[in-house]
């Protein structure tokens, strides 16, 4: 599969370490939805999961059932799914917390945040700023 092809690549291309452990993938608004789509696809090569104003279509249990139907396998491929939203959002507000309802069902640890704002960058800067810590720990 192409993301099993391309991360050895990168890391050979690029500076980094090497490595699923070392690696994250997050989004926010359209490519929140792209990084649900790709993270809850290959879990295995993206173990820090960031999800800002973003989430899933609609039942993403069916949608992704391969990291739906073992939370505990799930739980310990993904060190952290964290997925943030401002109250008011109307673009990714009811989705997001539908995704967050589904995760918390299938017992899939994760971290949901609901802050002020709409679906806008002060909110996503704020979450940034909440997110970063919890990275690689």
């Amino acid at each position: 599969d192409f993301l099993n092809d391309l991360m050895p690549w990168v890391d050979k291309t690029y500076r980094t370490l090497p490595g699923a452990a070392n690696r994250a993938i997050g989004g926010l608004s359209m490519g929140g939805g792209q990084t649900v789509a790709i993270s809850f696809s290959h879990p295995d090569l993206f173990p820090y999961i960031v999800v800002m104003s973003g989430a899933s279509g609609a039942n993403p249990d069916q949608t992704y059932p391969d990291f739906f139907k073992d939370a505990a396998a799930t739980n310990k491929k993904v060190k952290l799914l964290w997925m943030g939203v401002g109250k008011d959002d109307p673009l990714a507000g009811t989705a997001a917390k539908s995704l967050d309802e589904a995760l918390t069902k299938a017992g899939i640890k994760h971290q949901f945040v609901v802050g002020e704002g709409r679906h806008e960058w002060v909110v996503w800067r704020h979450h940034l700023n909440d997110v970063a810590p919890l990275l690689f720990k």
